[in-house]
């Protein structure tokens, strides 16, 4: 629930800038009562930077908080968000998925130089994982763990699936996201087994619709009710990354709604997400190996995740109240 004017204990505002939409941030500031303001704009680059940089600037003249929260990425808003502090002697707190530690999985010596100073001069850092906290450590700034708060989603309206079983691949098509092996491995496990996979398949290079094998189906980008329904209707839901250091929205969503779940076998991903899941290699042998396990457990999965959801809801509760004590809200 929101505090009215977004006011802390101690009277002080607070508020939390975003340059995209994002879950994680959304259930945040609804634990934190902290209003967020979510600015996006279309076009190019240059024309986005400087439509958001300019929404940003009248938002802080106009709100003047004591505590900014801003999400990084992106990296040009944490930016303003140090020169505001800086500017008026304010205080700073990034959120900071991957990215905003390693940005471009830390390829780029500028953009690491530039998160290294975010990390110096923000009063705060939320990470995910403790060695993205060490991270942030290294380059001088100050960390807290703080996985994502389970979110607050209700089972969606059922809907007729074509398989007998149905998987769900929970895809953005993102270069870290292995979606060709997910693609192989739907010809390995049968025609029986469809694997329905979301997000805007346009941008990836290479694939075609007329290609795939019959038990695959692309949806595009949904709106977040079929999103919902399509969740709630699959038998197990996946999701994957060769990112060592992220954990992984569709694993929060499907603890969320007691679905057994398939996530990579990356040391983040198995010390977090413990229970009602099948961990997969990510190569198309080691996602259908795992769709086979996960289909063949199905039951005692959903026991499994039903229980776990009870237990992340209390450690989490716990650590954002260590949070709210580390970050004086």
């Amino acid at each position: 629930m929101v505090v009215p004017q977004g006011r802390m204990k101690s009277g002080k505002r607070a508020i939390w800038i975003s340059w995209e939409d994002h879950r994680r941030t959304t259930e945040l500031c609804g634990a934190l009562g902290v209003p967020l303001y979510t600015f996006t704009s279309k076009g190019s680059r240059i024309s986005r930077y400087v439509v958001l940089t300019v929404r940003t600037v009248l938002k802080l003249m106009e709100e003047r908080p004591d505590l900014l929260f801003v999400q990084n990425p992106s990296l040009a808003l944490s930016l303003l968000g140090v020169f505001y502090k800086l500017a008026f002697g304010k205080r700073l707190i990034v959120d900071a998925h991957t990215s905003g530690v390693f940005p471009f999985d830390g390829k780029s010596a500028l953009l690491n130089l530039v998160c290294r100073y975010i990390h110096r001069k923000s009063d705060l850092t939320i990470v995910t994982t403790s060695s993205l906290k060490d991270a942030v450590e290294r380059n001088r700034g100050m960390g807290f763990v703080l996985q994502d708060r389970l979110p607050g989603i209700s089972p969606g309206k059922a809907i007729k699936l074509k398989g007998a079983k149905n998987i769900l691949y929970i895809c953005s098509f993102s270069w870290d996201e292995p979606y060709n092996e997910v693609i192989e491995a739907a010809s390995r496990v049968g025609s029986g087994v469809c694997v329905y996979i979301t997000g805007n398949y346009r941008k990836a290079p290479g694939i075609r619709r007329e290609a795939l094998p019959e038990n695959v189906v692309l949806t595009g980008f949904l709106p977040e009710e079929e999103y919902l329904g399509l969740l709630s209707s699959a038998d197990v839901l996946v999701d994957l990354t060769t990112r060592e250091d992220c954990l992984l929205c569709g694993a929060y969503e499907a603890v969320a709604l007691g679905k057994p779940f398939i996530i990579s076998k990356t040391l983040a991903l198995m010390e977090y997400f413990t229970s009602g899941c099948v961990y997969a290699g990510n190569t198309a042998e080691g996602i259908a190996e795992a769709i086979r396990a996960a289909l063949s457990t199905q039951e005692e999965l959903e026991e499994e995740v039903k229980e776990f959801r009870e237990e992340l809801r209390s450690s989490w509760e716990e650590k954002f109240t260590d949070f709210k004590k580390n970050a004086g809200v």
